[in-house]
């Protein structure tokens, strides 16, 4: 009964139109009702790597058993599809507590007087990265990362800006090599623009993919030529991304002649001879409605076309 009951949870989360959250109160309701365990994780309910990638994962675990059974278990590489599983309230209160405890230990570590070396970082590994504080990025000792392998585009931006000064620092010395864009991609999520447009003269042929993924406040500040430079033979590929965030925002804030200058088809940029204006809200005043001075500033230079002509016939 149970397998003929998790085969047709398999089928129905994979064609449901249910949203994760309404799956998670399915998964609520079919959860193992077994009685409450303590201590170790029962030897048949082991989390294995067939488990971690299993969007069942949430219906074979009580939360008390998935407590006792993460506490041997390393989530890094998991992190991305795991928090996408239909995990019940109770399980992810379960998870939290599970990457605090994570959190904590790396607080402890830095505490103590010990830099983030590159066995430190393989051991906190990629996603555990995100986790860490101002303060506990500032221990990475900027070498390291020629040794440690980091992805941090899942982090919040503050968390990239910082890796990426340390990533620069740490590849400084092959700034003019053709391999500095490799070493430095994957922390080019936190660069400012003076870097982008430096980096536009290099030939770097970036991807799309990771030109959206850019820094905004960054991205926002480039010319179309810059642009041009970063993207290189995949420049083509940007005219299918300019309905959306943020090559959208990036193009109205160009010139139209410019944009067509890159012979790609974007549109929505500023033509020639407009503005862009915010108008300016003012209060309602109580001597003067607002509504009346806007139909006096309407009706003005009719009126004075009219004295214009009294003034000529005259």
């Amino acid at each position: 009964m149970e397998k003929a009951l998790t085969t047709w949870l398999r089928n129905f989360a994979r064609d449901s139109p249910l949203s994760r959250e309404e799956l998670a109160a399915v998964v609520a309701e079919l959860l193992p009702r077994r009685h409450k365990r303590a201590g170790d994780c029962p030897a048949d309910l082991e989390i294995t790597e067939a488990v971690l990638n299993d969007d069942l994962m949430p219906t074979y675990y009580t939360p008390e058993e998935l407590r006792a059974c993460l506490q041997n278990v390393s989530l890094e590489n998991h992190f991305s599809h795991i928090f996408t599983y239909p995990f019940s309230i109770p399980q992810l209160a379960v998870l939290k507590e599970y990457l605090y405890k994570a959190s904590a230990a790396i607080k402890r570590y830095v505490e103590l007087g010990n830099a983030l070396n590159p066995t430190a970082l393989d051991a906190i590994g990629t996603r555990y990265v995100c986790l860490l504080n101002a303060t506990e990025l500032g221990a990475i000792d900027p070498p390291s990362l020629r040794l440690a392998s980091l992805d941090p585009s899942a982090c919040s931006q503050e968390t990239k800006n910082l890796l990426y000064q340390k990533a620069k620092e740490a590849f400084s010395g092959q700034h003019h090599l053709p391999a500095y864009y490799e070493l430095i991609l994957p922390y080019l999520g936190g660069a400012p623009a003076v870097d982008l447009k430096a980096l536009s003269k290099d030939d770097v042929n970036m991807n799309v993919t990771t030109f959206v993924t850019l820094r905004r406040e960054s991205l926002m500040y480039l010319t179309p030529r810059e642009v041009q430079g970063l993207l290189g033979m995949n420049l083509p590929e940007l005219a299918r991304w300019q309905d959306r965030s943020p090559v959208r925002d990036w193009i109205q804030l160009q010139r139209q002649s410019e944009l067509d200058q890159l012979h790609v088809g974007l549109t929505g940029g500023t033509q020639e001879g407009y503005i862009n204006i915010v108008t300016p809200k003012f209060p309602a005043t109580s001597s003067a409605p607002l509504g009346a001075v806007a139909t006096a500033f309407h009706l003005l230079p009719a009126l004075l076309l009219s004295l214009l002509v009294v003034s000529v016939l005259s």
